[in-house]
């Protein structure tokens, strides 16, 4: 974990190491929004067009999806994530979580 500070503009530095796996570009725009008592940053989400772009879609996490025979959808916390932040990778998701009549939600009980 880095520390940065906040200078007298409230501005602070990415570290050169983030900036780097991020492949980061001065100018680039970022989402920045508070989940969980922290600050987080993310990429805007791409254009509704990305399909056509494979560009768009080269983020570090790979999206697997597999036909079965059912028509019910389970879609992990990760998926969920994407799509409630709006992050990257939201679009993909979408279309299943707006599915409510095919969307299993799986649920573990503690008791």
């Amino acid at each position: 974990m880095d520390t940065v500070r906040v200078s007298p503009k409230f501005q602070v530095v990415i570290p050169k190491k983030v900036r780097e796996v991020w492949k980061l570009k001065p100018g680039e725009e970022l989402h920045i929004y508070i989940l969980d008592r922290t600050i987080r940053l993310s990429r805007p989400a791409p254009s509704r067009n990305f399909a056509a772009s494979p560009r768009a879609c080269s983020g570090r996490m790979t999206i697997v999806t597999a036909t079965t025979a059912s028509k019910f959808v389970v879609v992990d916390s990760s998926g969920w994530l994407e799509y409630l932040t709006e992050d990257t990778k939201a679009d993909l998701f979408a279309p299943y979580l707006k599915s409510p009549e095919s969307l299993l939600l799986p649920t573990i009980a503690c008791l």
